[in-house]
């Protein structure tokens, strides 16, 4: 998995995130929501089968927080998952927080 964490000037806010597989876990203001992004597919679907029938869903997760901290996530032709994650930064931020560059799990 590759994440790119996407950075929004939020004073008051920061979140954590630890990466097991395809599984994230985020923790903000003393809550933590797990994501489990195993069965995306492409563009933030879902793919599933039932009854031999495959099924391809927009990819919901119930969130505890008042925001999505999963912005984007998709599968490159290699089926390497990308994904794209909310980051509160300061305003006197580093480059490397106003500018940041995928990095592998």
């Amino acid at each position: 998995m590759k994440v790119k964490l996407s950075p929004q000037v939020n004073e008051n806010k920061k979140i954590n995130y630890s990466f097991d597989n395809e599984t994230i876990t985020a923790q903000c203001d003393g809550l933590i929501n797990v994501y489990d992004l195993s069965g995306i597919a492409d563009n933030f679907y879902t793919e599933s089968e039932i009854d031999g029938e495959i099924l391809i869903e927009p990819y919901v997760e119930e969130t505890i927080f008042c925001f999505m901290p999963i912005i984007k996530a998709y599968r490159d032709d290699a089926y390497v998952l990308y994904v794209e994650l909310l980051n509160f930064i300061e305003k006197d931020a580093i480059y490397e927080e106003k500018y940041p560059s995928w990095f592998e799990i």
